[in-house]
């Protein structure tokens, strides 16, 4: 697995982690993606892990502001690292083809309305990508 697959996956684990309030009380399969944290951070070393844990905060901020502003009411109750297979159509109950939704951590807040956050975590050079296909109705 290539360093920036690993820190990929502690951005996307940590972004969740920070939207619960810098709490695991709420994550979903919280034993397994712990362990997946802690594997990816010993692989990269604490420098980049740091750097990461960073970014992650950040974003969280700005996608729960975004998420106020655009209609979801409440805190983040649930949180489900969706990057692997399977995750997201167990997490909403139907059948989500993943290849075609690029959610990486998806939240439940308190309204019970779904957001798929898609994380990016760039060192400032090139163009992100922003594509949103959508799930359907959740």
């Amino acid at each position: 697995m290539s360093s920036n697959t690993l820190q990929a996956d502690i951005n996307e684990i940590l972004l969740g982690y920070y939207v619960l309030g810098g709490k695991w009380k709420g994550f979903q399969d919280q034993a397994n993606t712990k362990r997946q944290l802690n594997g990816r951070k010993e692989q990269v070393g604490e420098k980049l892990y740091k750097i990461q844990s960073a970014r992650a905060e950040a974003m969280s901020d700005m996608t729960l502001k975004w998420a106020k502003q655009n209609g979801y009411k409440g805190k983040v109750v649930k949180v489900w690292w969706t990057a692997r297979p399977g995750i997201l159509s167990k997490a909403v109950g139907y059948d989500v083809d993943s290849r075609k939704n690029p959610t990486d951590t998806l939240l439940l807040f308190a309204d019970g309305q779904f957001l798929g956050v898609s994380a990016k975590s760039t060192k400032g050079k090139g163009d992100i990508g922003f594509k949103n296909p959508g799930v359907g109705t959740v």
